[in-house]
């Protein structure tokens, strides 16, 4: 996860690197083909790990827990 809560998502060959919305739009599409579980992996994360969790916590997660 990135800063720039905007930042357009970049793939990469185990995964993308986005900004919040980028994370919520790919998880939505990801939900809409069938998809119950995912992982996330912090290894191209340029935020600490516990302020990316933070953010998916207050601004991601709320997407999907209704």
């Amino acid at each position: 996860m990135v800063e720039d809560d905007e930042a357009p998502i970049k793939r990469h060959r185990f995964g993308v690197e986005t900004g919040v919305n980028g994370l919520i739009k790919e998880l939505k599409a990801m939900k809409s083909a069938g998809v119950n579980h995912i992982g996330l992996h912090f290894r191209r994360n340029t935020l600490q790990v516990e302020d990316a969790m933070q953010r998916i916590a207050e601004h991601v997660l709320p997407h999907f827990h209704q």
